[in-house]
């Protein structure tokens, strides 16, 4: 269960920095805008529906932890690394760790 919880601090993470990245693009192409910013919002959607899971079926302050190590470390990353090998890292990351936070939490909550 401990690993559901690093998981899903890394969705947010992801979608922090992703979303920055979208947020902060000076490049001329609008489509390369336009996918980090629906990476950013569906990572910054699915970290929401994981942590009012959380809130509902764990504990009421876990997914307080967790929303504060998100943007306290997304905002370090973000701020950190503004490069665009780290913006196409946290696509990747958004759904690798999108992947594997859903299947462990249907692992824990329903088996």
């Amino acid at each position: 269960m401990e690993i559901f919880y690093y998981f899903v601090s890394l969705v947010g993470i992801c979608a922090f920095v992703a979303f920055n990245f979208a947020s902060n693009f000076k490049g001329a192409s609008k489509a390369v805008q336009s996918i980090f910013m629906v990476a950013g919002v569906i990572g910054f959607l699915s970290f929401l529906a994981l942590i009012i899971t959380l809130f509902i079926k764990v504990t009421w302050w876990h997914p307080l932890i967790i929303l504060v190590v998100v943007f306290l470390g997304g905002g370090f990353i973000a701020g950190l690394f503004r490069g665009f090998v780290t913006a196409v890292l946290s696509v990747i990351g958004i759904v690798l760790f999108t992947i594997l936070s859903w299947t462990s939490m249907f692992n824990a909550f329903l088996f």
